[in-house]
């Protein structure tokens, strides 16, 4: 089913090139890297040991200067984290970088507790999404654990589910404009949103 706004962004941007991810990520980064070399030199000349105390290059940064204790304009800075950004747009496809891949580990609905119902959106409860990964992922945390026998890798994922998209969640949702949400549809929203925890572990590339 397709709904009238779609295609529409809702975060538009300018498409201003001063503006990339890559150079926002940059400023960022080089002001941090520069207020904390700042700390570090007013801390060693307190102490009477500027020389002694040479911040070593930041494990993320690095300012490129012609004198070693006077950084250089932001645009000097070189990151460490570099890839191919793709062409800013909108549509029913998953553009990823062409030297990333993506694969799908959880969606909303899928089951977090092995008694979970199987999803059918056309056949929702708030009991039943109680039980299954929510709706709207937003910010994902990762806390690493110690791999058990035979894991490569193991982790908690602490996921949170922004806010509900009626019109998406439920099938017919507003094709009539005095459309309302009933009692039971409040339930099932408010049980798709919060945060999810689920515990996630690799086996070699899987």
């Amino acid at each position: 089913m397709k709904f009238k706004d779609d295609d529409k962004s809702s975060n538009p941007t300018t498409g201003d090139s001063e503006n990339s991810f890559e150079q926002i990520y940059e400023r960022r980064f080089s002001r941090r890297n520069l207020l904390k070399n700042s700390l570090i030199v007013g801390s060693a000349a307190s102490l009477g040991g500027l020389a002694a105390c040479q911040p070593k290059p930041d494990r993320i940064t690095t300012v490129n200067s012609k004198n070693a204790d006077t950084p250089q304009p932001e645009d000097n800075v070189q990151s460490n984290y570099r890839f191919k950004e793709i062409e800013h747009g909108i549509d029913e496809n998953h553009h990823i970088a062409s030297d990333h891949q993506a694969e799908i580990l959880i969606r909303w609905g899928d089951p977090i507790f092995a008694d979970a119902p199987e999803f059918d959106p056309n056949n929702q409860s708030a009991a039943s999404q109680l039980q299954q990964f929510g709706f709207n992922n937003d910010f994902i945390g990762y806390i690493a654990l110690s791999p058990n026998e035979g894991q490569d890798e193991r982790a908690l994922l602490c996921v949170n589910h922004e806010y509900p998209n009626h019109g998406l969640m439920f099938p017919r949702f507003g094709e009539n404009p005095r459309d309302s949400l009933t009692r039971e549809q409040v339930e099932i929203s408010q049980a798709a949103s919060g945060n999810s925890i689920v515990e996630v572990s690799r086996i070699g590339n899987k």
